[in-house]
């Protein structure tokens, strides 16, 4: 018979430990995650209720998820609805903050499409000439 020395004692003990510490471990994870769907934080839930609030219809929530970040709907979209929102989204060249002149610029020009119309406020077309001057403080610097 063998004899069984106390490094050994020690190392069975210590995988028991180890293994009882991750089988709990597991099963604290388990208890806390959700089983299905996604999880929505109280900020998503607020931002939902208040696009809601704004007119935005459940169709056009789920594209604004998908396409905007939540940062982004809180800076820009909580304070007025755009009615042509969703139709600008798709355009490879939208940006969140010119929607305010996509609007307007739609508004005056109908016939043109989303994507032209993205294209000529990003190029300053929607801006009158002469009015959007920046006076240069250093000459030298490129």
């Amino acid at each position: 018979m063998k004899k069984i020395t106390l490094p050994l004692i020690l190392g069975i003990v210590s995988l028991i430990i180890i293994f009882s510490y991750l089988t709990a471990v597991d099963l604290s994870k388990a208890e806390v995650e959700e089983p299905e769907g996604k999880h929505v934080t109280k900020d998503e839930y607020v931002y939902k209720e208040d696009l809601l609030d704004l007119g935005y219809s459940v169709n056009e929530i789920s594209i604004i998820e998908t396409k905007i970040s939540n940062i982004n709907v809180k800076e820009y979209l909580l304070t007025k609805k755009y009615n042509n929102l969703t139709k600008f989204v798709y355009s490879p060249n939208f940006k969140i903050d010119k929607l305010d002149r996509y609007e307007d610029y739609y508004l005056k020009n109908p016939d043109y499409s989303t994507d032209d119309i993205i294209l000529y406020v990003n190029i300053g077309l929607d801006i009158e000439f002469y009015t959007n001057i920046k006076e240069i403080t250093n000459y030298t610097d490129t």
